[in-house]
Parts: C-alpha cells; structure tokens; sequence
C-alpha cells in the first residue's frame, strides 16, 4: 500500500464509494484495513452525521460524542430521521378502529406494544432529549451547511401533536446555532404537514424561528402532506406556506413533492368523487399566495414540482413570480384541477383551428408568452388532469387535449413541452430522445433541484434500514387488519340485509 501514489488509492476508493452509494456501512469497515485507507475514506464517510430514534431512545445508544467531534472537520450535512415516531392519538385511534377484530387477529396486540415503543415519553425520549442531541450535533459540526430532517410519517389522523412538536424544536435548535457557525443553506424537510405548517405559523415565537432558518437558504426540498380537513385554513394553510418560502430570498433552488400516490399515465383524466363536496377537492391542491408585490423569489433558477394537483392560476403565478431568474422548470406528475365550465384550462389547448374560450388558460401558450421568462431546460413527465366529480351521475363535457393532432401518438409531456418552448413541431416518426422531455430521464444527469433528497452529502443515499422495515412491518399489518375489518362490516350487512322479518301473530 504504501508504494502506490495516493491519487491511485483515492481513486479506486472513490470508484468503491460509487459504485457503492446505498451501502455506507459496508464500507466503513475498510477504514480498519490501514492508516492510510482510513484517512482517505474518512473525508467521503463523515460528510453527513445521522440521528435517529436509536439514537435517542434512552434504553438505546447514546450519541458518539467521540466519534462526532472526530467527523467535525469533514462533516458537511446533518440528517435528523424521525419518520419511525409515533403518535399516542395515532395509537389510540387504531385501537378503536380494529378493537372488534382483535380476538380474530391477535397479533395487532403486538402491533400497538410496538408503535408505544416509538411515542415520546419517560420510556423513550422528551423535547429536552431531543433539543440537547440536535444542540449538540449543530455545535459540534459547525461546518455543516445542509440539514435534512425527516418528520414522523403518520398512518392515520389528522394532526401530530410529535410532528409539530419535533419541527419547532429542530428550528428553535438551528435558528439558535452559533453565529460563527457556518450558516445552513440546504434545507430538505419531509413529511411537513399542513396541520404542523398552521400551528407553527400561529405561534409567534415558532415562526420567529422558522423564519430565521429559512432566511439564508439557497436550496429548499419540501415534501408536503394534506391532514386538514377545514376549507378555512386553506388560505391560511397557502400564507403560512409562501411566507416561509419567500423569507428566502436568496433561493436558487426549489423542490415541492406533494402528498399523491403514484399514477399511471394509461389515463391521464383522473376523476375523483366528492360528493359534491367542492371545497374538499379544492382542498388537494398546492396553493400559491402572493405575500407581497415585490419579487421575494428574484433569485430562483431552479423550479420543480412533483405529485402535485395545482389550479392553473396557481401555477401560472407561481411561475411568473420568479420568471426572470427562473432558468430550470420540472414539472412530475402535476396534475390540473378542471372543473365543468367554458373556461377549461389545457396544458397544451386545442390547437390555432379552436377558438380559446374567453377566460381559459392553456399553459404551454402561457410559459411561452409570460413576461421574462426564458428557460433553458423544460421537461415533464405524467401531466395529467384532475376533474371534479358531484356524484355517480355527473357528466363533464370538457374536450381535452391529450390526443396528438397529428395522428403520430407522440407522448403527451413531449408535445407539451415542445409547445411550451415554441419548438417546431417534428415532422419525423421515429420519437425523440426521452431525456430531452422527461423529467426522470433527464435528471439522471442533471438534477438542479431534489437530489439533496435522496442524498444530502451528494455521496452516500440517505435511508434508515432499520426504520424502514419497522414501518414496512407496521403497514402490513395495519393493510391486513383492514382487511379483515372490512369483511366483518360486509359480513354484517350482509346478514341484515337477508334476515328474515318476523310477522305477527294472530291473537
């Protein structure tokens, strides 16, 4: 080993490293073979610093103050994982909703034991655990500019009592580190309801706080989830939304991944029953709020949305508010709302021969024209539309735009993404290269706006194995207990639907 140049053994130790990106732990080991194999490997394997429930459970292991003042000078990133963290209303509520079913599936006893485990309280850990170990990781790794946090993910319920409780403490803890530590410029927060997102913005001192995180950021990935139920906090839901964002008014970089399950693109019309609820199909949709009429977003180069449903004017302005600095536009699995009406929305329009209903927007048109916007770089993958529907009965007349003109078949992202650039349109058979419209293919090579997701150091992915199968356990069980719930429920209907009416007797 020590004959070879070390610019040979880092490069087969970085070739080891990539070829190798979801098996940090595995490769720790070769820090044990030689003093020089640890030196070079250090500087890849300490970048990111981890905490989670292991580490803060009281009957688990401690923090490694040792090995964390050693990562110090290489750490670059923070990642906090609290998806495993359950609620005791969460607990509570599944309890009630399987408890006529638990002499027939006893082992959802075991189930409710296990999600105890991870609520907080005196057998697990407090806010004060929690504030000290994140206190202690931020002070020590005063390097570290990027910060990933991923709050508990919640199977049922509305509200998180744990989730709001957890954000507000890990941006009391970030909003408080030391000026002479470097500032954090890469935030990626997962799993951040709107329930948390209200509750927060209501409390003068959280917000405070928040605010202060957001201020300096240059990169933002959000991942979102809808709990509330009330149509009046959707306004206050979209101001508490784009006040933070826009408190960073120096953001390059913007991911937001929505609350959708994947969709197939075999049908791109989407109906969803509501029973003429309006307001609640209103309610699935990402705002946008406008906070003020200056330009908070003058910096932003890079948009992405992701398993979203969006209002066309939403979108549209969303756009606009950044469109002279905006150079990158992802648009993955966003959806339009449509409802019944003349003034239809279209991503792509009916073509030169339709006359455009007064009022309609057809976006590709709308991005082509908009005011200072020139990108660069436009792909989209699985656009579609999401239609409301007042009941079984209800028929929507609206003429779509999802079948090629030109008879070709050509993929319905790629002809938009050509109108919206104001491409000629090819007069040849044979498709283009995917990665010049999808999102997916293209970012395989380039991604400006949520590789940070997957990896926050930009080496290693970040994944928690161990929290992953607990919830992957707890999930099956769960689906299977509904199951079983659910042929209980049939199984009663069925009997009193078919239970024979007793007639009087003649006396």
């Amino acid at each position: 080993m020590d004959k070879l140049p070390p610019e040979i053994l880092r490069g087969i130790l970085g070739s080891l490293i990539a070829l190798n990106p979801s098996s940090k732990n595995d490769i720790l080991k070769f820090r044990l073979v030689c003093k020089v194999f640890n030196e070079l490997l250090r500087e890849d394997l300490l970048k990111t610093v981890q905490l989670d429930f292991s580490r803060l459970e009281r009957n688990g292991k401690p923090l490694d103050l040792k090995y964390l003042a050693g990562a110090a000078d290489y750490c670059d990133a923070i990642y906090v994982d609290l998806t495993i963290i359950r609620d005791d209303d969460e607990i509570l509520r599944l309890e009630n909703a399987f408890g006529t079913i638990v002499d027939k599936f006893p082992e959802m006893n075991d189930v409710f034991d296990s999600l105890r485990r991870y609520c907080m309280g005196p057998a697990s850990f407090d806010e004060s655990d929690f504030k000290n170990a994140v206190t202690t990781m931020l002070e020590t790794a005063t390097k570290a500019s990027c910060f990933k946090l991923n709050l508990p993910f919640q199977f049922v319920g509305q509200a998180s009592r744990s989730g709001t409780m957890l954000f507000a403490t890990a941006a009391e803890c970030l909003a408080n580190r030391s000026e002479e530590a470097a500032a954090i410029e890469t935030l990626v927060l997962s799993h951040l309801s709107d329930t948390t997102l209200l509750d927060v913005y209501q409390n003068p001192i959280d917000l405070h706080n928040a605010i202060k995180v957001f201020n300096p950021l240059k990169h933002l990935v959000l991942s979102l989830k809808r709990q509330e139920s009330s149509g009046n906090n959707q306004n206050r839901f979209s101001a508490a939304l784009w006040r933070l964002i826009t408190e960073a008014t120096n953001l390059e970089s913007l991911c937001i991944i929505g609350w959708n399950s994947k969709r197939t693109t075999a049908v791109r019309q989407h109906e969803l029953g509501f029973q003429g609820d309006l307001q609640s199909w209103r309610m699935q949709s990402l705002p946008y709020h406008d906070i003020n009429e200056g330009s908070n977003l003058g910096n932003l180069r890079y948009l992405e949305l992701n398993r979203v449903d969006v209002e066309a004017d939403s979108l549209l302005n969303m756009v606009r508010k950044c469109a002279f600095s905006l150079k990158e536009l992802y648009l993955n699995e966003v959806y339009l709302k449509v409802r019944n009406g003349d003034a239809i929305p279209l991503w792509i329009g009916l073509g030169p021969e339709v006359s455009k209903p007064h009022g309609a927007k057809w976006i590709a048109e709308e991005l082509q024209g908009m005011r200072g916007l020139e990108l660069s770089i436009l792909r989209a993958t699985a656009l579609g539309y999401d239609e409301y529907s007042a009941g079984p009965d209800f028929v929507n007349p609206v003429q779509f735009d999802l079948d090629d003109p030109s008879g070709r078949k050509r993929s319905f992202d790629d002809r938009f993404v050509e109108a919206a650039l104001g491409q000629n349109p090819s007069s040849s058979t044979i498709s283009r290269p995917k990665a010049e419209y999808d999102v997916d293919s293209f970012q395989h090579g380039h991604n400006t706006t949520s590789h940070w997701r997957s990896s926050i150091d930009g080496i290693f992915y970040n994944h928690n194995d161990t929290a992953l199968d607990e919830l992957k356990k707890i999930l099956s069980v769960v689906e299977r207990g509904m199951s079983l719930l659910t042929a209980e429920i049939d199984r009663i209907n069925t009997a009193i639907r078919f239970e024979p009416i007793a007639t009087p007797t003649a006396t």
